[in-house]
């Protein structure tokens, strides 16, 4: 896709288009061009890389956080966000998404964590910050487990 290539080349990324695939269902939710948020049960683009990442679906968190992905349905896509974004400008519409808005929302609304970031998340930030999660997540859950 062109919008891809250029997302790419202005992120200095491998990553263009990022999406949530929980195990419990393997419905891939994302936020499309043309479509905004929905789901799909294939890739639309070739995954490059798959994060796992924490999450308990039978827990009251997880409930919640199922509910609101299926909430945020039918919003449209940040068209702003995108066009501002390239130039350092965080503007986000709260009733639309860019793919790596919509995924961030594992970060703000399931972890409870506020990023200190000052643009949009693009898919290689998304990516970079989740990895960083996951090793400390994992040294934090290894040095409990030796404790123990």
């Amino acid at each position: 896709m062109p919008l891809g290539t250029l997302i790419k080349t202005k992120t200095n990324s491998r990553f263009s288009h990022c999406a949530i695939e929980l195990p419990h269902d393997n419905i891939i939710r994302h936020s499309r061009i043309g479509s905004g948020v929905t789901h799909d049960l294939i890739h639309y683009t070739r995954p490059t890389k798959t994060l796992f990442l924490p999450f308990d679906e039978k827990s009251k968190k997880g409930k919640d956080f199922i509910k609101l992905l299926g909430s945020k349905e039918g919003c449209g896509y940040d068209y702003l966000a995108l066009f501002f974004g390239c130039w350092g400008k965080k503007i986000h519409d709260k009733d639309r998404y860019l793919c790596s808005e919509f995924c961030s929302l594992y970060i703000t609304e399931y972890l409870n964590i506020v990023p200190d970031i000052k643009t949009i998340f693009v898919p290689k930030d998304l990516y970079l910050f989740l990895r960083g999660y996951i090793k400390g997540y994992n040294q934090i859950k290894n040095h409990a487990d030796n404790e123990g």
